[in-house]
């Protein structure tokens, strides 16, 4: 079948053009073709097609052979040119090859034209498809590279002497790395000894070896100090060879932080479940003692009115003196105590009007060690409206800012520095606070990342850089807002404004807390007091005895053994948590059995530090007193519950 060929002959004789068609035909070809003697025509000629191979003389009349050269060149450097001459000896076919021709042969034999013009077109052939296997690959490879450039991890490859000779992926900008510190060189020559180098290594031998393995590599970074999670694998040559190792590294800085971060959330729960339980344990003997020292505080005041010599009198005012110092130190118990329990409590979101000058005061409190040794404190507390706010939410902000007031002030030379705590109200009548502190202060570049999570400037292991990004977060989730002023060597100044409460929802300050003066009562009421504690159901057995009739029970189930057997009593007094069956079990057991005295109960608790027992306190509207308590609000409590039944009754 004959092979179409399109054929520009650049020649001045259309015979010569016509026996060069004839000899193409013979030799199986299809010749298309068309002649042109001048420049003009031969560059006309070359922009109206494509042309498979171009035929011409040596010496031409108007043009010479470097012109049809350059111009077939200049369209297109793939069409074959072969030279078809009559000119005699060796000399035009050595310059025709030398100026560029594919071939050279002589008009008078003509037999060379067609092997000549196959052997042409074959090596266009073979050179298009050799530049379209180049493009192919040169387009994968710029696929691969905007593949690799848009991977958040970073991938390099090593040679057989572990130097880098590639350093590709959007991780290197977005970390500041300059990839040219890389190339060409070892992790030995860029790292020294840092960055776990000794696993580097090991890893590249393996690698080289023919195995994948997998490390960790810790890096400072223009950054900052970023852990990466590093696979390495042999990279092969097309026959198998081991040539160098590539690697792909993951960058999981932020997944270790937040490994660390619930790490510490769960070690807190933990430590506040356990504080909590501690706290109840505390409050249930202290309640025991307060109450013994207010029992004996009122007999020694009575044997002081009965006594007959100024001696006596002098003896009951120093055991008097003791006692107070005894009530005194056990109430600083209670306060630590109730902040110790502020703080580690599950958070949830109530929110409820509090008083910031209390919350602040509790962080104080838990603050004090940090603090006393560094600096004098300083409070100026201006009044302040109530603000809606979660108080153990709160307290952890304001914990964090006196923490880090008193860290940034060296030790050694307490009274030289000082910590302010201001409050006052804005002319908005927004709620602010202010930890100031004489402290080393911050540049620009600290302040611009301080709320940053993970983001610290103390030594490794002194800090996990979470407390300030979570109290912008707690202080934001309020309504408020956390600016800082500082500067290198001036100190710092954290200020955190709040919007104040709507005033229908401010607490009303209590009216002084009175005593009620004991009443005739036509009968002794019947209590039953439950509470688990020997000492505190033996205080308020002793102490309510002389005004009731009290039934003590040590255990819920007892006393529900006696309402089953048919006891009624008109006030029930049950502590809120107890081994066997909780106070919460004992209301449930006895709400059908007698609703009304269901209602009355009046809970006692060292700590309600369990979820349930939070829920169970927040959905039932009985009172609930608070270990340890005072004698006198209990039994008051007690008289004006007993008081409204007899109304309700009457």
């Amino acid at each position: 079948m004959m092979r179409e060929l399109a054929v520009l002959m650049v020649d001045d004789s259309d015979e010569d053009a016509d026996r060069l068609a004839q000899e193409l035909a013979r030799g199986g070809y299809a010749p298309v073709w068309r002649r042109v003697e001048a420049d003009a025509a031969l560059h006309e000629a070359l922009r109206a097609q494509r042309w498979d191979v171009v035929l011409t003389d040596f010496a031409l009349r108007q043009l010479d052979m470097d012109r049809v050269l350059r111009a077939v060149r200049g369209q297109s450097a793939r069409v074959p040119v072969l030279v078809v001459s009559s000119a005699a000896g060796e000399e035009p076919a050595v310059e025709s090859l030398k100026a560029g021709a594919d071939d050279y042969m002589r008009k008078e034999r003509l037999t060379r034209l067609c092997p000549a013009v196959d052997r042409a077109l074959r090596e266009v052939a073979e050179l298009d498809a050799l530049r379209r296997a180049e493009n192919a690959l040169r387009e994968s490879e710029a696929r691969f590279r905007s593949l690799v450039d848009s991977m958040d991890d970073v991938v390099f490859t090593l040679d057989t002497e572990g130097r880098y000779d590639g350093f590709y992926g959007r991780w290197i900008s977005v970390s500041h790395v300059d990839p040219r510190m890389f190339l060409g060189r070892t992790a030995e020559e860029i790292m020294g000894g840092a960055g776990h180098i000794e696993s580097h290594q090991s890893a590249v031998a393996r690698a080289l070896g023919g195995e994948r393995t997998l490390y960790e590599w810790t890096w400072d970074t223009p950054d900052g100090t970023r852990t990466l999670h590093i696979s390495m694998a042999p990279r092969r040559s097309f026959d198998g060879r081991v040539i160098g190792v590539v690697g792909v590294g993951r960058d999981i800085t932020a997944q270790k932080a937040l490994q660390l971060q619930l790490a510490t959330a769960d070690r807190m729960a933990s430590v506040g479940i356990l504080a909590a339980g501690v706290a109840h344990e505390i409050n249930n003997p202290l309640a025991a003692v307060l109450a013994n020292v207010e029992l004996a505080q009122r007999e020694v005041h009575d044997l002081r009115r009965l006594a007959v010599t100024a001696d006596d009198r002098a003896a009951m005012g120093s055991i008097d003196e003791e006692l107070r110092d005894a009530r005194e130190a056990s109430q600083r118990i209670v306060k630590i105590v109730r902040d110790l329990t502020l703080f580690s409590r599950a958070p949830d979101d109530k929110v409820v009007p509090v008083d910031v000058r209390e919350v602040l005061d509790a962080s104080l409190r838990l603050a004090d060690n940090q603090l006393r040794h560094r600096a004098v404190l300083v409070k100026r507390y201006a009044p302040v409206p109530m603000l809606m706010a979660n108080a153990p939410r709160l307290g952890q902000v304001f914990l964090n800012l006196l923490v880090n007031a008193a860290q940034s002030i060296p030790e050694g030379n307490r009274d030289a520095h000082e910590v302010q705590v201001v409050t006052r109200a804005d002319e908005r009548g927004h709620v602010v606070v202010e930890v100031r502190d004489s402290g080393q202060g911050m540049t620009d570049d600290v302040i611009a990342r301080l709320f940053t999570p993970f983001f610290t400037t103390r030594e490794p292991g002194q800090g996990t850089g979470l407390g300030l990004s979570i109290s912008h977060r707690i202080v934001t989730s309020l309504g408020g807002t956390i600016v800082v002023e500082s500067a290198p060597g001036m100190g710092s100044c954290f200020r955190v404004t709040f919007p104040a409460a709507p005033v229908d929802l401010s607490v009303p300050s209590a009216a002084p807390a009175q005593t009620p003066a004991p009443s005739e009562a036509p009968r002794r009421a019947r209590l039953l007091v439950i509470d688990d504690d020997e000492q505190v159901l033996r205080i308020l057995t002793r102490y309510l005895g002389s005004r009731y009739d009290v039934v003590a029970a040590g255990k819920a189930r007892d006393a529900l053994r006696r309402i089953l057997d048919g006891e009624r009593f008109d006030l029930v007094l049950c502590d809120l948590m107890m081994p066997d069956m909780t106070g919460m079990e004992f209301y449930d057991a006895l709400s059908p059995l007698d609703p009304e005295a269901a209602r009355a109960m009046i809970f006692l608790t060292g700590g309600a530090f369990t979820p349930n027992a939070r829920d169970f306190l927040d959905r039932c509207d009985n009172t609930c007193v608070e270990k340890p308590f005072k004698l006198a609000e209990v039994r008051a409590l007690i008289d004006e519950r007993l008081e409204r039944h007899e109304r309700l009754a009457g």
